[in-house]
């Protein structure tokens, strides 16, 4: 009976962890692809990725190269609380979530005092910032001009309308209007608020379809 009991309290002891894990993970969609789950690991790889603020060298390691397109020095603008590391958010059944891709995820931005940075597969690329204006208590607009899509016409710039519709976790709406494509949104949030929403996961060892999130109506935030 005791070496029962013992056997029993070692097998529970075992269980713990595992109950641990379930109880941190949400499960939204499973097939043989793909695995989709909300992220309750405050500790999780995923999690810490998002957490982390991209290295210094990472950000910077292509100005060079915008430096000798632009030909001269770059303009320093005064942001002053605006802040400079923004991820995106997404809406998923009413609700606001980060979010760990399959793929490629969605586009970061930094914004510094003479560059607007945007992720793409390549890692950070620099726009020079051209003009930078707060039009409202809520909007923020910057202009810059892309050395790699524009090389020769440094009058095309790119605009950024920030409109900020959240104030206790500053959630924005990103309007970006590109000189030559079309105009689109995504909500944004400073990184240092990222611990303020659960992350949904798209875990697969191969290229999977994301999860379908929730159509917003963006002017419609705006406007509000």
């Amino acid at each position: 009976m005791k070496k029962q009991f013992i056997n029993t309290v070692a097998l529970l002891v075992c269980l713990i962890p595992f109950g641990q894990l379930l109880a941190q993970e949400q499960l939204i969609e499973q097939d043989k692809y793909r695995k989709i789950y909300i992220d309750k690991n405050p500790n999780s790889s995923f999690r810490q990725s998002i957490n982390r603020s991209p290295a210094a060298a990472n950000i910077e390691e292509n100005i060079d190269y915008i430096k000798n397109r632009y030909g001269a020095s770059l303009d320093k603008f005064v942001l002053g609380n605006f802040s400079k590391d923004w991820i995106p958010l997404q809406q998923y059944q009413g609700q606001y979530y980060l979010y760990s891709a399959c793929d490629f995820g969605g586009v970061e931005y930094i914004v510094s005092d003479s560059c607007v940075y945007f992720t793409s597969q390549d890692g950070y690329i620099p726009t020079v910032l051209k003009s930078a204006k707060l039009l409202s208590p809520t909007h923020y607009q910057f202009k810059a001009w892309s050395g790699y899509r524009n090389p020769q016409n440094k009058e095309a710039l790119d605009t950024y309308d920030v409109y900020l519709i959240n104030n206790l976790y500053q959630i924005s709406v990103w309007k970006i209007t590109p000189t030559d494509g079309e105009q689109s949104y995504q909500l944004m949030i400073p990184r240092s608020q990222a611990s303020h929403f659960d992350l949904i996961v798209c875990q697969s060892d191969e290229l999977a379809d994301d999860l379908e999130f929730d159509t917003i109506d963006y002017k419609q935030l705006i406007n509000e």
